[in-house]
């Protein structure tokens, strides 16, 4: 709950601050890993205020890091109301989105950024997949790579 709220709070904050400061260009969300979380909540609250959303070794439901700490949803009574509701929100989401992920990602399989490709109702959405990368290393396996996407992306974005 803290860390939604904490998030539109800061959004809020720096949003009017750019406003207040005549800021007119793009203005794009991006969250890493748990981070995710809370760019999933931005753009679930304030898509009419942004251009776009990049995510990159986010999850679209929290079942995989379950089962990386080996605990059995069904023993604790979870279900997906019980997390971060992210797939909801990229499922609704319907601006630009840009999923960044290692294919050999070790604790959120690449099968999240798949579905949450998949799922997206946005018509400007790419995957762009890391070979050889695992969670922690994407930027440097990709190196200059990774800056060139990201670039080519928000160019994409009205």
């Amino acid at each position: 709950t803290n860390l939604h709220s904490d998030a539109i709070k800061l959004f809020k904050y720096i949003h009017k601050y750019l406003r207040d400061n005549s800021y007119n260009k793009k203005l794009i969300i991006m969250g890493r890993s748990l981070g995710s979380a809370s760019a999933s909540e931005i753009i679930h609250h304030h898509e009419g205020d942004i251009n776009a959303c990049i995510i990159e070794s986010g999850f679209a439901t929290e079942y995989s890091l379950l089962d990386m700490m080996q605990i059995n949803p069904d023993d604790i009574n979870f279900s997906l109301e019980d997390g971060f509701m992210n797939l909801k929100k990229i499922k609704q989401y319907q601006k630009p989105l840009f999923l960044i992920h290692a294919d050999l990602d070790h604790i959120i399989p690449f099968s999240q950024a798949e579905m949450m490709l998949f799922e997206s109702k946005s018509l400007n959405k790419d995957l762009f997949t890391v070979s050889g990368a695992n969670h922690n290393n994407i930027l440097m396996i990709a190196r200059l790579e990774y800056f060139k996407k990201i670039r080519k992306f928000i160019d994409s974005v009205n």
